[in-house]
């Protein structure tokens, strides 16, 4: 089994009517025996997680857009957020498109892009 740091990006939907496009960058490690089987179980936790809260009458949802990064590490817990970045765009269209330009590139080019961190 390897160890695998994951990037997702997730867009945070909130009230009536949203006038800047909110996105949220997290971290994760996951462990799998290859990295294929390290974004399948990835897109496993961000369905198991993915929420709706309500605060003071707002409700706020996290909307899973895609994975961006994948890099194989050593010695993690399994599944922990390890990042988390709050992004705002004009577009968030724009951004959305950006992002799936990415993971796309990132599932392409899976093999050449995992990269050892010690």
């Amino acid at each position: 089994m390897n160890w695998y740091l994951i990037k997702i990006v997730f867009r945070i939907l909130y009230g009536p009517d949203n006038q800047k496009a909110h996105f949220e960058e997290q971290l994760r490690i996951i462990m799998a025996p290859d990295p294929q089987t390290a974004l399948e179980k990835t897109r496993r936790f961000v369905e198991d997680e993915s929420s709706n809260e309500s605060n003071s009458g707002l409700t706020v949802k996290w909307q899973f857009i895609n994975i961006t990064e994948i890099y194989r590490l050593n010695n993690y817990i399994d599944g922990a957020e390890i990042f988390s970045q709050l992004s705002e765009a004009d577009n968030g269209d724009l951004y959305e498109e950006k992002i799936n330009r990415k993971a796309a590139n990132t599932l392409q080019n899976l093999h050449n892009r995992i990269l050892e961190i010690y």
